[in-house]
């Protein structure tokens, strides 16, 4: 919202919010409900044959979380015969799993994420895998982890509109995330929320 706000502030347009679950805010876009759709929308293939998509707003990926004092884990290579938390049936445990044999851990899966952190700060397990964005926001609160290694690719957000309509809010869509980019807002927006510790 953050980002939004400031974009419509750099190209002069005013907006109005309709807060609705994921599903529904594209349901609400292709029923000409709403203008354009924001938030978690991942630029895939399959909805560039609804929508005209936005660049990126936000490159989201996963991260390994430790705990904070740490200085031995920097990466998964430092992770050999050590448990990995992870939230249960997510992106994180299906990467998780798709590398344990290779780093050789052992994957232990959890219901909340307050329990994979949890699980990490109290010794339980040596380390989480979570989304970068979620990991990041809860490292800000000062929950006693940090990030190791490097960040590993995952989905790109933007902004969806109808396909071949409202072009022109697009482009000023588009220009004015380039120009918060380029005058520091866009960081000066994400460090307010996300820290790797």
């Amino acid at each position: 919202m953050d980002l939004l706000k400031a974009i419509a502030e750099d190209q002069g347009f005013q907006y109005e919010i309709s807060y609705v679950g994921y599903n529904q805010s594209l349901d609400e876009l292709e029923n000409r409900a709403a203008d354009a759709a924001i938030g978690g929308i991942a630029l895939t293939g399959e909805k560039t044959e609804l929508f005209d998509l936005s660049n990126p707003y936000f490159e989201s990926g996963l991260a390994l979380g430790v705990v904070s004092t740490d200085t031995k884990i920097n990466g998964y290579e430092q992770l050999a015969s050590q448990k990995v938390a992870v939230l249960k049936d997510s992106q994180a445990a299906e990467y998780a799993e798709s590398i344990a044999d290779k780093y050789k851990f052992e994957v232990i899966p959890y219901p909340e994420a307050e329990n994979v952190y949890e699980a990490v700060r109290s010794g339980k397990t040596a380390a989480c895998i979570e989304n970068y964005p979620v990991l990041g926001y809860d490292i800000k609160q000062e929950n006693g982890l940090r990030m190791a290694g490097e960040k590993v690719a995952g989905s790109s957000f933007g902004l969806a509109v109808i396909k071949g309509e409202n072009q022109e809010f697009l482009d000023m869509f588009n220009a004015g995330l380039e120009h918060i980019k380029e005058d520091g807002t866009y960081e000066e927006i994400l460090n307010r929320y996300i820290s790797e510790g």
